[in-house]
């Protein structure tokens, strides 16, 4: 006799019966109140699977919940009935395979993650109204201003700078009307914010040498914007927002997310990937505006040297990850376009 569990289905009590498999196949289950001889073709009994329990289930009604003991069942009643079931239940048999699997399910998991969340992330951000873009926008920016003194910057420094992203929106119009921001922040440092917001600090301002330089750093950031790299950081950042937004295209509370952008922006920057995307579209951009594109290396090799050597390092390279190596691709690309005579 093995000991096992039995519903009635007519209530959630499960009642400890005992059965028993007769020799002309039928099951036999006896308890405290039941004794009955049930034929085998009105029974039918769950495959096999590690040790989880089996199932009998009654045509007329009830279930047997029996230990997962490979000697409880007779031979035929143990194997798995289809043979699907039979090759399944003999890998899962196998330790070695079972694991190997496990491995697998992981791989894919993870490669789901890595591929599939920055795609999904792409798909919702350029899915994003323009109004909620520019909420979004506005929320991280207020972060910004409750962080950092305002510019000192005079009008005529400010001018200079607005009159570079004129220069770049001459040549191409983007999605959103941008809109340049100045702080002072004790580093030379710029920040595209969702909506088309423009962070620029004072100090980047007063180490560029020239106005294209200037105009270099917005096409560049101005390539974070178009691209909606600040609204995909977000997504990436909460997998919860990504799912709902996805699931049920509300994307109203991307403003109070946004909120810490400022925050992943400062301490991690824009993905490498986000980078070279910008890099591109701001070549592409400097050249429309008869810019020479070779500034943009320009202002980031006088950034590379206006690091500090020791401290704590929040500066424009360390937010924009792979300096050497983009300084290198844009010389590389650009050195047709460098005038001989050109200041560098």
């Amino acid at each position: 006799m093995i000991p096992a569990l039995y519903c009635d289905g007519q209530t959630a009590r499960s009642h400890p019966v005992e059965i028993a498999f007769l020799s002309n196949g039928a099951l036999h289950l006896t308890g405290s109140d039941i004794d009955r001889v049930i034929p085998p073709f009105e029974f039918h009994a769950s495959d096999t699977l590690g040790q989880i329990p089996r199932f009998i289930r009654l045509r007329a009604g009830g279930v047997v919940e029996v230990p997962a003991t490979p000697t409880a069942f007779p031979s035929r009643i143990h194997e798995p009935a289809s043979r699907f079931s039979r090759i399944l239940h003999a890998l899962e048999s196998h330790s070695g395979i079972a694991a190997l699997a496990t491995l697998l399910i992981i791989a894919c998991i993870v490669a789901a993650v890595w591929r599939g969340l920055p795609a999904l992330a792409h798909h919702v951000a350029f899915a994003v109204p323009e109004k909620i873009e520019t909420q979004a926008g506005n929320a991280a920016l207020t972060v910004f201003a409750q962080a950092f003194p305002r510019s000192q910057l005079e009008y005529f420094e400010q001018h200079r700078v607005r009159r570079q992203l004129e220069r770049l929106l001459a040549a191409r119009q983007v999605h959103l009307p941008p809109r340049v921001v100045f702080f002072s922040m004790e580093m030379p440092n710029a920040f595209a914010l969702p909506g088309g917001v423009i962070v620029v600090s004072d100090e980047l301002v007063r180490l560029s040498t020239h106005d294209d330089e200037i105009a270099a750093v917005l096409a560049h950031e101005l390539g974070h914007i178009e691209h909606r790299h600040g609204l995909q950081s977000v997504l990436r950042n909460s997998s919860a927002l990504l799912l709902v937004g996805t699931v049920t295209g509300d994307l109203s509370t991307i403003g109070t997310f946004s909120a810490s952008l400022p925050f992943l922006l400062l301490q991690f920057g824009y993905a490498r990937d986000f980078e070279r995307e910008a890099d591109t579209f701001a070549i592409d951009l400097l050249r429309s505006a008869e810019i020479d594109p070779g500034r943009l290396a320009d202002i980031l090799t006088a950034l590379e040297a206006a690091r500090p050597v020791s401290g704590p390092d929040f500066a424009y390279l360390s937010t924009h990850p792979s300096t050497a190596e983009r300084i290198a691709s844009l010389r590389k690309i650009t050195a047709p376009e460098m005038s001989a005579d050109a200041p560098r």
